[in-house]
């Protein structure tokens, strides 16, 4: 996946779902967002002289 390449860490569930018309999805994926990537900007302190 491009977003776990890129640092995001990234987990699956697989979950039985039930649409709005009543009908049950086996093996639906749900993903959650558990870590993000450090983004900080290392020089961004930084004073001109």
């Amino acid at each position: 996946m491009e977003l776990i390449s890129l640092g995001y860490q990234i987990i699956s569930y697989r979950v039985t779902a039930v649409d709005s018309d009543g009908y049950m999805h086996r093996g639906v994926a749900m993903y959650e967002l558990v870590g993000e990537p450090d983004t900080r900007d290392l020089f961004s302190n930084l004073e001109v002289a």
